[in-house]
């Protein structure tokens, strides 16, 4: 057995629908500890319990999944006493910092100094302006807390690479992040078109998608911009949409299109499981773009993966390490667009470009990046 700290669902966070899979495809006994409202429950070998609990029977082996938001931070102090296995989804924990300084006033300082590479009265001074907002920085790692976890799992090499200086002594294992495997549903082509005709959409329709928090380096005016440049025949047979929490505070979306025929766009927000499922059948392309990126992994592009959908990703990161053959890896620049808009093209003209990758991507997501084969990489590394 061992305790299991995290967000589970229905939070609504990728971390938490990838904790559930880790478990449900798992062989051992599990004490699950997250602030879930009323958990959703997969097995009897899994057990609630409170924080109270674990304080007074901590357990020998512990598991936590820390993520760069505010839904870990009640997780933090409990590392602090009682540390254990970390899996690590982003490698810079700058925003989860500064929001446990409100429960343990001066952590995010603290860390700030631990990063000797920081000129921290020049950031002060740009947050104190207005400029910017730590948030932005995504180089601010905020790591040495994790010193003292018994090991990291990290995602890709890359993550790896950037970890391992940060916590000299502390071993780092990769474990990739599995795909989200659609068992039984039968070919993506039938799929393609049954999920068309619930979303709406027709099937001359060109729908590409993005899918997950929408953050400032998923290059949306990039795609934006491309779409733009096409000529107007396919420019009229484009959707676009945005489908991912929007929080404004963080990141203005509109704000960041300003200036750009948006005619195009649909924005949906958070969206179900099921209608994520069916945008990712629908869609063309899955466009996931990160520039720049810090190694941070991406649930959505691991669900798309499991449905055997047509991936444009920056070759960038851990994205690169994606296999060619399996998605489309773009340029890793600030403007992307003139790529995209040659990626649309080429896609739209050639619609079997497209199923080939698609049945390439399906085939890599049942065999390396199946559930099951990393559940059991993440018990060997727990259990020794």
């Amino acid at each position: 057995m061992y305790t299991l700290l995290t967000p589970w669902p229905p939070q609504r966070n990728g971390i938490a629908d990838y904790a559930r899979e880790l478990v449900a495809e798992g062989t051992t006994s599990v004490r699950l500890i997250s602030e879930a409202i009323r958990p959703a429950k997969i097995a009897d070998r899994v057990v609630a319990i409170d924080e109270r609990t674990f304080l007074n029977d901590p357990g020998r082996r512990r598991l936590y999944h820390f993520g760069n938001n505010s839904d870990h931070t009640h997780l933090v102090p409990l590392f602090l006493r009682h540390p254990g296995h970390v899996v690590l989804h982003d490698p810079s924990l700058h925003y989860l910092a500064e929001c446990v300084d409100r429960q343990i006033p001066g952590f995010f300082d603290a860390m700030l100094t631990a990063d000797s590479s920081v000129d921290i009265a020049s950031l002060r001074r740009c947050w104190r302006g207005g400029l910017k907002a730590p948030m932005d920085y995504n180089e601010l790692r905020c790591l040495a807390w994790l010193k003292s976890a018994t090991s990291i799992i990290v995602h890709s090499e890359f993550a790896r690479r950037s970890v391992t200086p940060l916590l000299p002594g502390v071993p780092v294992n990769v474990v990739p992040h599995f795909a989200y495997l659609r068992r039984g549903i039968g070919d993506w082509r039938s799929r393609r078109t049954d999920a068309r005709t619930r979303l709406g959409y027709s099937s001359n329709q060109f729908l590409i998608v993005t899918f997950g928090f929408v953050t400032r380096n998923k290059q949306y005016d990039s795609i934006v911009r491309a779409i733009s440049r096409l000529e107007i025949g396919k420019r009229n047979k484009i959707s676009y949409v945005i489908a991912g929490e929007i929080n404004t505070g963080q990141f203005d979306l509109m704000s960041s299109l300003g200036g750009l025929d948006t005619s195009v766009v649909e924005l949906r927000g958070y969206v179900p499981l099921s209608v994520a499922d069916d945008l990712m059948d629908a869609a063309d392309l899955v466009m996931n773009l990160r520039y720049p990126t810090y190694g941070e992994s991406s649930g959505a592009v691991a669900r798309a993966q499991g449905a055997g959908a047509a991936i444009a990703v920056s070759d960038i990161g851990g994205f690169s390490e994606i296999p060619a053959d399996t998605c489309f890896h773009l340029p890793a620049r600030p403007d992307v667009s003139h790529a995209v808009a040659a990626l649309i093209d080429r896609t739209f003209d050639d619609p079997n470009v497209v199923a080939q990758v698609r049945d390439r991507a399906w085939a890599h997501a049942n065999g390396v990046l199946s559930p099951k084969r990393c559940s059991a990489a993440y018990e060997e590394i727990i259990y020794g």
